[in-house]
């Protein structure tokens, strides 16, 4: 931690359209985009940062891209295209290391929308989130272990961007429920927490990896509970954010001892 430089610099080509870092390993995600046959295509970057170095793996994916997620632990990324066609919208797992399971997610209904793809710290499970038409969700989990779907639900009343977080025993989803932050087991079972009205939400949210604590925000304050119960930890924690920022993201340190918000100007 003394800001030495280590190794050489990591050099792309050209300009890098998304870089994303697995969350527990030493591994780096950049894109770069070009045509090939009129078809705009990204390809991946896998750096090992231990190392200091690019892998000689390249996968190539449709583009562009409208999510791309790593898994936590370096092995996959999951990638789906950006298009006006949602049936081809199909999320795919691309293998980035020898370790990674050799897993192919299911196709959505027709005319659903990829909405969120979620996989739990501990690389265990896979949450996929589907919009359907009629303000429906569609929330399906999967095993990495056996790439086997456990949980296939149908939810009413779901809002045009429900967000979610994953632990390794639950799923959590604001934007379900109205007022209450939804949390779904392995079985499928679900129970619902009262938390901060949805008028004053914004998207960020955060659970803590053990899923005790959950923080919300509104536009320039957070607010801590305890999970399950939902009982309120703390007076709402307030900033000095100007009034044409807002609070974007949040995210809890591994230990849940400490908490990172970030605004979306920056």
């Amino acid at each position: 931690r003394s800001g030495a430089l280590h190794g050489d610099p990591l050099v792309l080509p050209e300009t890098p359209w998304r870089v994303e870092l697995a969350e527990s390993a030493q591994v780096l995600v950049a894109s770069t985009a070009a045509y090939a046959d009129q078809q705009l295509q990204e390809t991946l970057w896998i750096a090992d940062l231990e190392a200091a170095r690019w892998r000689e793996q390249r996968p190539v994916t449709a583009g562009p891209v409208h999510r791309l997620v790593v898994d936590p632990l370096g092995r996959f990324v999951v990638a789906a295209p950006r298009t006006l066609r949602p049936e081809l919208m199909v999320d795919r797992m691309l293998p980035i290391s020898a370790q990674a399971p050799d897993c192919k997610l299911e196709a959505a209904e027709p005319a659903s929308t990829p909405a969120q793809v979620v996989i739990d710290p501990g690389g265990r499970w896979l949450w996929s989130l589907h919009l359907q038409p009629g303000r429906k969700l569609n929330l399906r989990g999967y095993t990495l272990s056996d790439c086997k779907r456990r949980v296939d639900l149908l939810h009413e009343g779901a809002g045009n961007a429900p967000e979610a977080r994953a632990t390794g025993e639950h799923l959590f989803v604001q934007g379900l429920a109205l007022d209450a932050l939804s949390i779904f087991g392995h079985d499928g079972s679900e129970r619902r927490v009262p938390t901060l009205a949805a008028v004053n939400l914004v998207k960020a949210f955060a659970v803590s990896r053990d899923g005790r604590l959950l923080a919300q925000a509104s536009r320039d304050a957070i607010q801590l509970f305890e999970l399950p119960g939902g009982a309120r930890l703390s007076a709402s924690l307030a900033a000095p954010i100007p009034g044409n920022d807002g609070i974007g993201a949040l995210v809890f340190a591994a230990d849940g001892r400490r908490l990172l918000a970030r605004t979306v100007q920056g």
